[in-house]
Parts: structure tokens; sequence; C-alpha cells
């Protein structure tokens, strides 16, 4: 990562048609923690991001966006005829995922927008605004419960919308039941039931990558329209 990269390749897709959309910066990273520069790898690589490690002084001036951490900002305080023409952006292990989603197209306010399909486990995904930014498997609703908690700690949402798959499956109907109520008692949340049929076909996001059938529902029922019910027992859609 010695030598420039070009810029980063953010693809992200909109909400209601599923497009792919590529911008182009460059960014740079400069951050000596070794833990917080592993979690930005791992981020860069599930985003598609591409990043330079700039070596030095040109290449530091030509950075459009640069993440640096506290004890890289000391550094490029000692090079202060360099430093006041940077605008760094100062992260820790707490912010590091909201910066990076900003890079990846993702504005404040953020909605944090799930889907859940429910089998012999409960497969979902996570979308912040647009952009997938969790998906897998959890076996029970306390587990479930802990990877809610866990993403709304780190992209501090101002609305979290759940959706479930519903069908006429006795067990998942049950399932579906049981998960929405545990829901509106432990998120503010808004839940949403959501017609399964036909969710494991295919999706519009083909910028996800492969999926398994259970996720990809998943991420196509958090995009249909779903019901809630009224306080007077009826759908509200």
């Amino acid at each position: 990562m010695s030598k420039a990269a070009e810029g980063i390749n953010v693809r992200y897709g909109d909400m209601k048609h599923g497009e792919e959309v590529r911008r182009c910066v460059r960014l740079c990273v400069f951050i000596y923690n070794p833990k917080l520069f592993k979690q930005i790898m791992d981020l860069a690589r599930r985003y598609g991001l591409t990043f330079n490690v700039p070596n030095s002084v040109d290449e530091l001036v030509s950075c459009n966006t640069l993440l640096v951490d506290e004890e890289g900002v000391r550094v490029l305080k000692l090079l202060n005829r360099v430093f006041k023409h940077l605008d760094p952006i100062v992260v820790n292990r707490n912010s590091i995922v909201r910066a990076v989603l900003k890079l990846a197209g993702v504005n404040e306010p953020i909605t944090l927008l799930i889907g859940i399909d429910i089998g012999n486990r409960i497969a979902y995904a996570m979308f912040a605004n647009n952009v997938m930014v969790k998906h897998g498997y959890v076996a029970d609703v306390k587990g479930f419960e802990d990877v809610v908690n866990e993403m709304q700690r780190t992209i501090r949402p101002y609305r979290t919308v759940v959706k479930i798959g519903y069908s006429r499956n006795k067990y998942i109907a049950g399932k579906v039941g049981e998960l929405a109520s545990r829901l509106k008692e432990v998120f503010e949340a808004d839940v949403l039931i959501v017609n399964e049929e036909g969710t494991s076909k295919g999706t519009n996001f083909n910028f996800l990558g492969h999926l398994s059938r259970d996720v990809r529902a998943a991420a196509n029922i958090a995009f249909k329209q779903g019901f809630k019910e009224c306080n007077d027992g009826e759908r509200c859609f």
C-alpha cells in the first residue's frame, strides 16, 4: 500500500431501484494504532474501498480525504506547514464505522433497516440507509437482540425499521409473532410484517455479491412494503 492509489471505488445501491453508483476520491489512512488499522482494513474490504498509506509529504498533501487517529494527529502537528493545509478526519474504534460509511455515501440521519427471514435459524440483512452493513444468521431471538444492540451502538441511527417475512407455515407464523412482540418491547423500532413470497428467488442488489438463499430473502424483505397492526387491530400500511 506504499504506492499512491488512484482513489476509492465506492459502491452503493439506490433503495428503490437497486442501481449501482460509483464515485472516486483519493483516500489516505494515517493510523498508528494497529488494532484500529486492522479494523480499517476489514471495513475497506467489506465496502470495496482502496486507500493509500502516505510515505511522503507530497503524498499527504495530495489526499482528498485523510483518516487519522490521535497519535497520527500528534505526528502531523510536528509538520506544521503541512498540517495547516489538511482537514483530517480523526477516528477511534467507536467512530470508525460511521466515518467509513459516510465515505460510502451514507449520510446522516441514518435509518437502520433490517430484513428478517425465519426458518430453523433467523437470517438477517441490515442496511444503513441504502448500504448493507451486516448480514448473517442467529440461532434465536436473544441472539438477534444482541446483533441489533451492537449495530445501534455502532451507527447510532435516528430510526430503526425491522421487517419480518411472514408465511402461512404455522411454525414460522408463531415465530413471527413472538419476534415481533419482543422487538416492540425491547427496541424503539418500527416492526412491520412482510409477505415473504418470492423473496428468495433473486435480488435487485447485485452489488452485494454472493448471498445465501435465506440472507438474500432477508435483503429482499427489507425493501418490500409491509404492514403493522394499529391499536384497533387493523393493518396499517
